[in-house]
């Protein structure tokens, strides 16, 4: 008798197991993401709207023919919003100290919490829930994001692995508070599924940036693909070059 109740509570655990298995979600292969770490320990970063003569940057070739012109050399670039998007517009912004648009709270019917990226002018960066920012003379650049997809290394209960509602995305995570990861979409996926890679990294918290965007300069990578109407640009450089 004690045999076979041993023998039936080790075939329910082997059940139990194989059905857990079953449920797991697959993590996606690399090879589907182009992923850039960018250390500001020895590289800067700042956000791109307009150039000097006021004028939007309208394509990431503006962007690297201007640094050009100053000696200072783009390692890699990524667009955040599009022309004619209106979040840039609604959300907060902040470029180089100046408040461009000031942080908006809406009350929204869904459960998505808005993050914020700022840097600030000794190099540190990091990635807050809306509610937890708060802004100081010492922050340089600051871009709100409508979605967080890490908030302390948990991806949010709302995301659903088997969702079949996928688009192309961009988004950032912070590896440290002098190191972020920038990250895009090869093919379309679900917000887990990208939200899961910046896990998988090792981010703390992260954003995402872009659903439909998906172009990238990062030419270390083979990434040229220059082209295409841009509103806001994020920027790595090189210091500038004597």
């Amino acid at each position: 008798m004690f045999f076979y109740s041993l023998k039936k509570y080790a075939i329910y655990v082997l059940m139990a197991i194989g059905l857990l298995s079953c449920n797991l979600h697959s993590p996606l292969k690399e090879d589907v993401f182009v992923a850039y770490v960018a250390d500001l320990s020895i590289r800067d970063l700042d956000f791109y709207q307009k150039n000097d003569t006021t004028k939007d940057f309208c394509t990431l070739e503006d962007l690297k023919l201007h640094l050009a012109n100053q000696n200072i050399a783009l390692v890699f670039a990524m667009p955040v919003a599009s022309t004619k998007s209106i979040e840039i517009s609604q959300n907060l912004y902040i470029e180089n100290r100046i408040i461009v648009h000031d942080l908006m709270k809406e009350k929204t019917e869904d459960k998505q919490i808005n993050g914020i990226l700022y840097t600030k002018y000794n190099g540190e960066v990091d990635i807050l829930k809306e509610e937890d920012f708060q802004y100081d003379k010492n922050i340089k650049h600051a871009m709100q994001a409508k979605k967080m997809l890490l908030i302390n290394q948990k991806i949010p209960l709302d995301f659903d692995p088997h969702s079949k509602e996928t688009s192309m995305q961009s988004g950032v995570g912070v590896l440290s508070n002098r190191k972020l990861l920038f990250v895009i979409s090869k093919e379309p996926m679900n917000s887990y599924d990208f939200a899961a890679f910046f896990l998988h990294k090792g981010c703390k918290n992260a954003i995402l940036l872009n659903e439909t965007l998906a172009e990238v300069y990062l030419p270390e990578q083979n990434h040229n693909k220059l082209g295409t109407d841009f509103g806001v640009l994020i920027g790595v450089t090189k210091p500038p070059l004597n």
